[in-house]
């Protein structure tokens, strides 16, 4: 069983790592077992723009609301507190209800709560009740925690019942209610952003001496790059990888930063060969980001093709992934020392 605080203490100083999606000002929540509906209510709300107003079309059962694509990503190691706050508006019914916490996809915790009580001068109707877990939770860096909300079968003879749910809290236990209030998103960790960063993936199989030959006038083939060295080790915390060896990974809305370098060199006298670079993301868009690249300063001399650029990745992206595509024109090329830097400059909302 949960324990209540009232609105006008308990909040806590440690950085909230709850889903922004757990303020309740956007998103779609739909049911999950029961009878009724889950939307989001612009009236009524504790912090942000809404909350979410679950309804029980069938009292004598229990009904459930869930919201798949949300996701609070633990940044460090350590115990944790999870918060929330409710508000009912039916006068001295009694209203139960828990809160379902799924540790990477498994359930961890039911946490419990009753509100509505006559005697308890801080359960009034129409007041948000902040509602604290009444045990911490053992979490590890890069678990994934997601919400349900519940509102239990009630014995009273009413054609529906609900309750607003907003406000979700999940902080380091070891920092709570230290300071005064403030309800942050959930993007940072310490002092750095868990949600940017970058990674560089470097190719070992081609060299000077052993390079890549593109064939002039041939069809578009892949830029080949193994990812056999690099730094990845500041990749954001919920991306495995930009680049598996084979495509750039994308997300649907997400923002990014794209560097290609390597060198190359004509292998014949040809006139103003070229090479064109793009990336080509599978359906009904192909190729984008095209971009031609001319090399004359003569046969067999080196040249440096760098190319760096902002990009997005949409639904398309995120399904076929990013093949790094080249053509060769005039001229076959000879390519070698590939290496991609892959940067998120925005984490899809």
């Amino acid at each position: 069983m949960a324990f209540i605080q009232n609105r006008q203490n308990g909040q806590n100083f440690a950085e909230n790592l709850a889903d922004p999606l757990l303020l309740f000002s956007e998103g779609t929540w739909t049911i999950a077992s029961g009878t009724g509906s889950a939307l989001i209510n612009t009236n009524e709300y504790y912090a942000g723009d809404g909350s979410l107003r679950v309804q029980n079309n069938t009292p004598a059962s229990s009904i459930t609301a869930t919201n798949s694509v949300q996701s609070s990503v633990v940044g460090i190691d350590g115990t944790y507190q999870v918060s929330f706050y409710v508000k009912k508006d039916i006068a001295l019914e009694v209203r139960e209800g828990a809160i379902l916490i799924y540790q990477n996809a498994v359930l961890l915790n039911t946490q419990t709560f009753s509100i509505g009580s006559a005697v308890a001068d801080d359960d009034i109707n129409d007041e948000w009740v902040r509602i604290v877990s009444d045990t911490p939770y053992t979490l590890t860096k890069g678990d994934d925690i997601t919400f349900q909300f519940r509102i239990d079968a009630s014995g009273t003879a009413e054609l529906t019942t609900f309750l607003f749910f907003d406000a979700v809290m999940l902080n380091l236990n070891e920092r709570r209610n230290v300071m005064p209030p403030s309800y942050v998103s959930p993007k940072q960790v310490g002092l750095y952003n868990i949600y940017t960063g970058w990674a560089d993936y470097v190719d070992g199989t081609y060299t000077t001496s052993s390079p890549f030959t593109v064939v002039d006038g041939a069809a578009v083939v892949d830029l080949p790059n193994d990812a056999s060295g690099g730094v990845t080790s500041q990749t954001p915390i919920d991306i495995t990888a930009f680049y598996d060896g084979t495509v750039i990974t994308g997300r649907n809305g997400d923002g990014i930063n794209l560097t290609f370098e390597f060198k190359c060199r004509p292998s014949g006298v040809g006139a103003n060969p070229r090479l064109t670079i793009s990336i080509d993301i599978g359906g009904a868009v192909g190729e984008i980001y095209v971009r031609d690249f001319f090399l004359n300063k003569g046969n067999g001399i080196e040249h440096n093709f760098l190319s760096s650029f902002d990009a997005y990745t949409l639904g398309t992206w995120e399904a076929n992934g990013g093949t790094v595509k080249v053509r060769a024109t005039n001229e076959d090329i000879e390519i070698y020392d590939i290496r991609y830097v892959i940067t998120r400059t925005h984490k899809a909302r």
